[in-house]
């Protein structure tokens, strides 16, 4: 993708994709994300981009 592209996500979408991917990569102990923050962040060379930050949550196994 060449130029400036631009996506918009709610916050429950970009939950919804995180968890996804959390529940097909992630091999440790099952984990729920809880909310997610996004901030803009100034790079080195003037450009900006997005930070990401997750808030994620052990999820008790019943026995």
């Amino acid at each position: 993708m060449k130029g400036n592209n631009m996506i918009q996500m709610n916050q429950a979408t970009l939950i919804e994709a995180i968890q996804e991917y959390l529940d097909k990569r992630w091999s440790g102990p099952a984990q729920k994300i809880l909310a997610v923050t996004v901030t803009r962040v100034s790079t080195e060379y003037g450009s900006s981009a997005l930070g990401v930050d997750v808030a994620i949550s052990e999820v008790e196994q019943k026995s």
